[in-house]
């Protein structure tokens, strides 16, 4: 199983939910949205429509030198370093009260 789909799973069973990623350029010359910029390599974990973290789209248990975003600038960590990230949100917003009250 690919460490994508064993993330998806944890997400769900977690509460949140995993969206793509769209960037929407403005053009302050003319006061206009430009364009749409699609991301295909990251997602976004959302709880309650509010971005926690993004996430690659394909993750690995490993890391990989050729695995990096699409400009090439950064890489990605691997799969148990989100999973880690996700676990302590999940313990942030879901088991604190005074947290609760803001995120619900």
């Amino acid at each position: 199983m690919l460490s994508s789909n064993r993330f998806k799973k944890l997400a769900d069973r977690l509460g949140f939910k995993i969206k793509p990623v769209c960037n929407l350029w403005f053009h302050y010359k003319n006061n206009k949205f430009d364009y749409w910029k699609n991301r295909p390599d990251i997602l976004s974990v959302q709880y309650n429509r509010k971005h926690l973290m993004t996430i690659p789209r394909r993750m690995y248990a490993f890391s990989k030198a050729g695995y990096r975003t699409m400009d090439n600038k950064a890489m990605f960590r691997n799969f148990f370093e989100y999973e880690h990230k996700l676990k302590n949100w999940y313990l942030l917003i879901k088991r604190s009260p005074e947290n609760k009250k803001i995120w619900d």
